[in-house]
């Protein structure tokens, strides 16, 4: 296996790890470049992107550069998850969008109820407060 801290192109081991990788945007800000997975590339919205930084290593001695994200695994995870299916309508998307708010909002009803509970046994469990003693 190549040493990390040597340049796999010229052998020096004058290699800067982790670099920043930015572009200088229409604002004259910096910002990050990413790599993108789509999990749902045909649809028209909600394409859920997962996203990674990219890093470079870079050889002082050559200047060959290498680029690396930060998050490999989550972008494979994604890839894994990629609906291949054909372009999905915009009816479509709302209907799934709909269904997907409406178990949201069940799963948000039970975590209410579950937290009334809770609280319910913390207010039982609490001691009784001091009445002020009065002159």
């Amino acid at each position: 296996m190549p040493d990390p801290m040597r340049c796999s192109r010229c052998g020096a081991d004058e290699v800067i790890p982790r670099v920043r990788v930015a572009e200088r945007g229409d604002d004259n800000f910096r910002y990050d470049l990413q790599v993108e997975i789509q999990r749902r590339p045909n649809a028209v919205f909600f394409k859920r992107p997962q996203r990674a930084d990219l890093t470079a290593r870079v050889c002082g001695a050559c200047g060959y550069t290498e680029l690396y994200v930060d998050a490999p695994g989550a972008l494979y995870t994604a890839y894994l998850q990629t609906d291949s299916t054909t372009t999905v309508s915009a009816m479509e998307e709302l209907e799934r969008t709909r269904e997907a708010l409406a178990d949201s909002q069940i799963r948000l009803g039970e975590l209410e109820e579950k937290l009334a509970f809770v609280e319910q046994l913390l207010e039982r469990d609490r001691p009784p407060k001091a009445l002020p003693k009065g002159p």
